[in-house]
């Protein structure tokens, strides 16, 4: 398997680059489609639609970049000590546990309200989607910057992971003061 793999490595990284750019394309739209539609507190079947699409984009390019992934790990299981690597695998970790509150979770109770008619979605729920949301546009353009710049950033692990922790904690907050402003309006 290892010979296999790294004989046609180079395919490898291409299928993975190609499911990443999908991916963080079909996240980034998801996102901001999500906080548009939560703008009235209310997700309407259209809405629940196109949400769903992309759900499903999303979850099969998760499900190949992490297969492809594996892959690539046993062509060169020498990416395990690597810094990088290491934070990638944490924020794709992170993103896949959030993805799937988000679409288990969070997605089902905000259309639960749409279909209740005029009762409106408690505060705290809006906070969490906009927190949930937060997280999985900074997780996947954490793990593409990471792979992108790794020749200027660093390659240790404590300090990459404490990058990648600070900035998930300034998107979190910045998505809270975001949700506060639009509630505001």
């Amino acid at each position: 398997m290892t010979e296999f793999v790294q004989q046609h490595y180079a395919i490898f990284i291409a299928i993975h680059v190609l499911a990443m750019a999908v991916g963080i394309g079909g996240a980034t739209v998801s996102d901001i489609l999500f906080f548009k539609f939560l703008k009235d507190d209310r997700i309407s079947k259209k809405e629940e639609e196109v949400l769903h699409v992309l759900k499903d984009v999303i979850l099969t390019t998760m499900f190949v970049i992490t297969v492809s992934g594996i892959i690539l790990f046993i062509g060169k299981p020498t990416l395990g000590s690597s810094g990088p690597f290491l934070v990638k695998v944490i924020a794709a970790t992170i993103l896949i546990i959030n993805g799937v509150g988000l679409h288990m979770f969070i997605a089902p109770h905000l259309i639960h309200f749409n279909m209740k008619g005029s009762k409106k979605m408690s505060r705290n729920w809006h906070r969490l989607a906009f927190a949930m949301g937060a997280i999985s546009v900074c997780s996947w353009y954490s793990v593409f910057f990471i792979a992108s710049l790794k020749t200027i950033l660093p390659q240790d692990f404590s300090t990459l992971v404490t990058i990648y922790l600070a900035v998930l904690f300034i998107s979190i907050t910045g998505s809270q003061f975001l949700e506060q402003v639009m509630r505001s309006k």
